[in-house]
């Protein structure tokens, strides 16, 4: 079933150019996520992200990033924590124009606690014979690593302004 929801995903990077080989870009996040059902849950999350890049070229350079994420939903009764980090490279096409592409990490940790759970199993026959009765045992871990990627395009208007595309898991 399609459930109407309000998305609100937004950004802001500062960057500086420490020396004529090293930049620091250093960001926030918010994103947002409100259902019209209420049996669907909303979410909000901040992030903040940090990037040092080296020039290796004059128009190429690679990177290191990372980011940490709060986010609270009404489906964890705590904040989950995410971490990523990933290193990459970029590349200035022309003097407006520039791609990025980074690989890595990320950590997702949703908040509760480690433990054991146990569930009954009960099949049945078509006569209401018992088949099988188990007691089945599942191991809970919060949290997950995963790969992570990221790619962009960034278009420079001018000197100081620049808007990007981005795509990431």
């Amino acid at each position: 079933d399609r459930v109407e929801r309000d998305l609100l995903n937004a950004a802001v990077t500062l960057g500086r150019d420490l020396t004529d080989k090293i930049e620091l870009d250093v960001g926030w996040a918010f994103r947002q996520a409100d259902y019209d059902n209420d049996a669907l849950f909303d979410s909000t999350e901040n992030g903040v992200s940090c990037e040092v890049g080296y020039g290796v070229t004059d128009k190429s350079s690679v990177f290191v990033m990372g980011e940490y994420s709060l986010q609270d939903s009404d489906a964890l009764t705590d904040d989950a924590v995410s971490t990523v980090l990933r290193g990459g490279w970029k590349t200035r096409f022309t003097v407006k124009t520039s791609f990025r592409a980074s690989v890595g990490i990320e950590t997702y940790d949703d908040g509760s606690a480690a433990g054991t759970d146990e569930y009954r199993r009960q099949v049945w026959d078509e006569e209401g014979d018992l088949l099988v009765d188990d007691l089945l045992t599942v191991e809970r871990d919060p949290t997950r690593t995963r790969f992570s990627f990221e790619l962009g395009w960034n278009w420079l208007p001018t000197d100081r302004l620049s808007v990007g595309v981005s795509g990431q898991n």
